[in-house]
């Protein structure tokens, strides 16, 4: 795994007994100084009492540490959730000498299964004595559950001559759709950003890139991404969005969450392909959105594509003619990896079988969907295909 240090945080990752074998399942990561603290969280109405937590926290603004667990979500288990949230943090707060409001919680995995307190508490103090300038990868380990691997981004860059650092942590392989998926993503960088201003730059960089992934359409009541600024490097980032050293913050944000992203749907719970869907020449971006993710979900081109079958042409053509908003369908072309799939009511997979056969093999491809009108810029989704190991795996999660 790639060197993980953002100067002013310390981390650090233990086994509580909530994954099997010794699995790192607990995390931890501490500021040295005060953060900034922005989320953007799941639109799930039956949202974990973590969820209900952090987004108290990051609507003040204000934030120092954050706690993780993989292996059980603390979700739809009664008041008993936040029960167990307070008791951690409460133990946790004294240890590390700072207010219980200062500190954030989150949790993933089985859903319905009281949290095993009993097995959290007796680590915290390892956890807090293990903590390190190096210990974000521990941290990233210990927040994942189905994942084949640890998904972790890093950049350093300069801002008005000075270097900031930016690392990114994600967790997520099943239950993706727009609306977060089950996913954690927690951001630590060093730069001073005002929290306005930190969430403005968060929102702006989550919607082409986690809110435009899918693999299967779930969303989970755990889903949350984090940012966390501590200033430690003297760099100040002016406040509002418009300015060149919020727009250099944006770019870096944005390129690691794509990273990130495209990570999730590589590792979506046995999928084999990415598909990039690219929708061009419809004035609405949100009826483009939603076109896209229409196509991203269609559980016969995604068996098509799983299959290398040149004939998901046909599946796809019959998908994006179903789609309920109004399309100007007499001016569609469609491409794939640039080959002529479809125009004019014409398919043309018997002519290009071989180039689109050849072109199925690839781990990533591209659908363009070009309905030749004019559009501000591409409005992008990503998806996965779906394989009997998805099937497997989903229908003996928890047995």
């Amino acid at each position: 795994m790639q060197e993980l240090q953002v100067p002013g945080f310390l981390a650090a990752g233990v086994h509580a007994g909530l994954k099997s074998g010794q699995k790192l399942d607990v995390g931890l990561v501490v500021s040295k100084a005060p953060c900034s603290v922005a989320g953007v969280f799941t639109k799930n109405r039956l949202a974990s009492a973590c969820v209900e937590l952090c987004r108290a926290i990051a609507k003040k603004g204000q934030g120092r540490a954050l706690l993780v667990n993989s292996g059980n979500a603390n979700a739809l288990v009664g008041g008993q959730a936040m029960v167990s949230i307070e008791m951690l943090v409460q133990n946790i707060s004294g240890k590390l000498g700072m207010a219980p409001e200062e500190i954030l919680q989150a949790s993933t995995g089985i859903i319905g299964v009281p949290l095993p307190i009993e097995r959290m508490l007796p680590v915290l103090p390892e956890l807090v004595r293990k903590l390190n300038s190096g210990g974000l990868k521990d941290v990233a380990s210990a927040m994942i559950t189905t994942d084949k691997s640890e998904k972790v981004a890093f950049e350093e860059f300069e801002i008005e001559g000075k270097r900031v650092h930016l690392a990114v942590l994600t967790k997520g392989a099943g239950m993706i759709a727009p609306n977060l998926a089950t996913m954690l993503t927690f951001a630590f960088c060093d730069a001073a950003v005002e929290p306005g201003t930190l969430q403005k730059m968060l929102e702006v960089a989550i919607e082409p890139t986690f809110n435009s992934i899918r693999v299967d359409g779930e969303t989970s009541p755990n889903d949350m991404v984090l940012l966390f600024a501590n200033g430690v490097s003297g760099v100040k980032i002016k406040e509002g969005i418009q300015n060149a050293s919020s727009e250099r913050f944006i770019a870096s944000l944005k390129g690691l969450f794509e990273q990130n992203a495209r990570k999730i749907l590589e590792d979506g719970e046995g999928a084999r392909h990415v598909v990039a869907y690219r929708v061009r020449g419809l004035e609405d971006s949100r009826q483009a959105k939603k076109l896209c993710q229409f196509l991203c979900d269609s559980l016969l081109v995604r068996c098509a594509l799983a299959g290398e079958d040149p004939n998901f042409a046909g599946r796809l053509l019959t998908r994006i003619g179903s789609f309920e908003g109004s399309l100007p369908s007499d001016s569609l072309r469609v491409f794939f990896e640039g080959i002529p799939l479809y125009a004019k009511g014409e398919l043309f997979v018997q002519k290009n079988r071989e180039k689109i056969s050849e072109a199925l093999k690839k781990p990533f491809y591209e659908v363009h969907v070009d309905f030749g009108g004019i559009s501000h810029e591409d409005v992008v989704c990503m998806g996965c295909d779906l394989t009997l190991d998805y099937v497997r795996f989903n229908s003996a999660y928890a047995t």
